[in-house]
């Protein structure tokens, strides 16, 4: 006869967003992972669909931790997935990279004692140690190349997020090489006449001169 299991049960809520940070040691859903140990983080070939040899997204966390392990006394389960639907197949797990963090009590990160439960200017977290990867929270070595101010892991992570939300937003880069600059605003301007030439292509040919320029 199979031995009796323990099962729990946890239901998703809104809260208060210092909350979620890695100091509380959270479970979330979405957004980009509250990582346990902050250095050094998984690379960017580690969180790779084993399908399509794309970048994954955060999917969520879990707190679980082991007191009865003085190196698990903090323990977190991250879940990462492949967004190709392609990618996901009848019991196989190929499109899921999970892993598993876990600290002492006494760690180079954060203090024995429970934090008080309010915000903080200097917030405790993975970025302090290195760029960020904006759409999935890993390891985010290259940057925008018409700003400089937000890293990503991947060209794909890039697209995602100029599509979905950097566009907007980016600003010119003032160290830069203006002439690249000027090449890319033309670019905009004339897309506005030519309804088959989308930005994304004008992005695309400014990131072209720009790695020929080596801007940056």
């Amino acid at each position: 006869m199979a031995a009796e299991r323990n099962v729990e049960l946890g239901y998703v809520e809104e809260t208060e967003k210092f909350l979620l940070k890695s100091r509380f040691f959270p479970s979330k859903v979405g957004g980009v992972p509250a990582w346990l140990s902050l250095n050094p983080l998984p690379s960017a070939e580690e969180l790779t669909c084993r399908v399509c040899s794309k970048p994954t997204v955060f999917l969520l966390q879990v707190y679980a931790p082991d007191s009865s392990k003085t190196f698990a006394f903090h323990r977190t389960v991250f879940i990462f997935i492949c967004r190709n639907d392609n990618c996901c197949k009848a019991n196989c797990a190929d499109n899921l990279i999970v892993l598993r963090s876990q600290l002492p009590k006494v760690n180079d990160f954060f203090r024995s004692q429970p934090p008080a439960e309010v915000p903080i200017e200097n917030e405790i977290d993975a970025s302090k140690y290195a760029k960020l990867c904006r759409v999935c929270g890993g390891v985010g070595p290259k940057t925008c190349g018409k700003c400089g101010c937000v890293s990503y892991c991947s060209k794909e992570h890039q697209a995602v997020d100029w599509k979905a939300y950097h566009k907007r937003e980016c600003s010119t880069n003032k160290t830069g090489n203006y002439f690249f600059q000027y090449i890319y605003n033309l670019a905009g301007f004339f897309s506005t006449f030519w309804e088959d030439s989308p930005w994304l292509w004008n992005w695309e040919f400014y990131r072209h001169f720009h790695e020929i320029g080596k801007i940056n």
